[in-house]
């Protein structure tokens, strides 16, 4: 019995893992874009959306008790 399972892994991940040098390009403009777009700054699309929106939405009102506000 063999037992080696690397060659099945690699075979099930694909074989070689050859780099393509358009890969890199892209890989490397993507990154470009994203630094000059400001998207490191951790704020993501549906935050900016959030906070949008949230100028627009009345003030939160609490609920009252018959004692008082909660």
């Amino acid at each position: 019995m063999n037992s080696d399972t690397s060659l099945a892994a690699w075979m099930i991940a694909g074989g070689p893992r050859t780099i393509d040098p358009s890969d890199n390009r892209n890989l490397a403009h993507r990154r470009e874009l994203a630094a000059a777009r400001g998207d490191g700054d951790g704020t993501s699309l549906t935050a900016r959306i959030g906070a949008a929106i949230s100028a627009f939405r009345p003030p939160r009102i609490g609920a009252e008790t018959a004692g008082g506000r909660a």
